[in-house]
């Protein structure tokens, strides 16, 4: 039963209690536990609201429950509306039906209330500054080497993470949830996707299947990276960016070819991508954008090669790129600051994929220095 547990709704808390209409074993209600008011849907919106001894709030407060793997569906009570469900719809939660909001989020975790709560237990430096979380590719490490083996730092990338792959949200951050439900609600969580998109998805999908829409193709990693917002946000978190470090290095085609078996594109093309999608995303959620300081121009939207590797990489070069990409995040409240010293030279890669990550239910391990 899920009664006196806790849930996530957009960055607002509640506790489940009794229901206002229902049996307790049908229903529940849904209190914020810091303003006392009751959770109810209004002109097909939740909103928050004092008791009311009236038909009307009873039924818009009392909400029929799925449980799945620990996560919740809420149904309305209402009659004629029993197949209505809450969605978080881009940062609106909203009464929906039908399977064109099947990419909305609409499972919530529930939390008990320790994990709600749990004051966090790792060292700090400064009480002004916040645990960094970042989720993304391979191309993420290089705010491993920003932050170094600071233990406010949680390195939660994986290799091979797409951002389309994120509109399938509860399977790919399941490995992270039991670290999330435990961290404070204002740490910083870093977005680094889209690499993987434009460099593998893409000219994939190109060879095998005369794939050519590209509107539909960025239309597809902004959903993602929305759907892993509405994620955190109803776990609390609301300090979210997205992050752009890594324009595509000019590389020969027998690369892609003898490395990763690859029909590759134009990296002109890759670019101009992945550019667009950093430009589209930012008018839905904090972009920080390093993308024009690493490229020739804006009209060669190709890695610059003084922030290229010496050796063929698909990578960009993290020790030159370090100082630029640092400068864009201290503006952040409460990031933290450097690793002591600045890595000078790159340090080997360690890679973990991001479907043994899934597979296992845990996070790659630490590989900070």
């Amino acid at each position: 039963m899920i009664k006196g547990k806790y849930i996530y709704l957009g960055c607002n808390l509640y506790k489940f209690v009794n229901p206002h209409k229902f049996d307790l074993s049908e229903a529940v209600s849904l209190i914020n536990v810091m303003t006392g008011e009751f959770a109810r849907h209004r002109d097909g919106i939740i909103i928050d609201s004092s008791y009311e001894a009236d038909e009307l709030f009873l039924y818009d407060s009392s909400f029929k429950f799925q449980v799945i793997d620990n996560s919740v569906t809420l149904f309305c009570t209402n009659p004629g509306m029993q197949m209505y469900y809450i969605a978080d719809c881009n940062g609106i939660l909203r009464i929906v039906q039908g399977e064109q909001f099947s990419n909305y989020l609409s499972l919530f975790p529930i939390l008990d209330k320790e994990a709600t709560f749990v004051k966090d237990s790792l060292p700090i430096q400064n009480e002004n500054e916040r645990k960094v979380v970042a989720f993304g590719s391979s191309s993420t490490e290089i705010f491993d080497y920003i932050f170094g083996d600071n233990e406010n730092y949680l390195p939660f990338w994986a290799s091979g993470w797409s951002a389309r792959g994120l509109r399938k949200i509860n399977e790919q951050m399941k490995p992270y949830l039991n670290t999330l439900i435990k961290i404070p609600k204002d740490s910083v969580i870093l977005l680094h996707f889209g690499s993987v998109d434009t460099d593998f998805n893409l000219p994939y999908k190109m060879a095998n299947s005369g794939f050519y829409d590209i509107p539909l193709f960025i239309k597809e990693m902004i959903d993602g990276i929305l759907a892993l917002k509405e994620y955190l946000n109803n776990l609390g978190f609301c300090h979210i960016y997205a992050v752009f470090t890594s324009p595509p290095p000019k590389l020969p085609k027998s690369f892609w070819k003898d490395v990763f078996g690859l029909d590759q594109i134009s990296e002109l093309v890759r670019g101009k991508i992945l550019f667009d999608f950093a430009v589209k995303l930012s008018a839905l959620l904090p972009v920080i954008n390093c993308l024009p300081d690493f490229v020739y121009s804006m009209d060669k939207l190709v890695c610059n090669k003084q922030f290229s590797r010496d050796e063929y990489d698909h990578h960009i070069d993290f020790i030159s790129a370090q100082d630029i990409v640092y400068d864009k995040l201290k503006y952040i409240e409460g990031i933290l600051p450097r690793r002591l010293e600045k890595h000078t030279s790159l340090y080997r890669h360690l890679g973990c994929d991001v479907s043994f990550i899934r597979k296992n239910n845990k996070p790659r391990l630490r590989t900070c220095r």
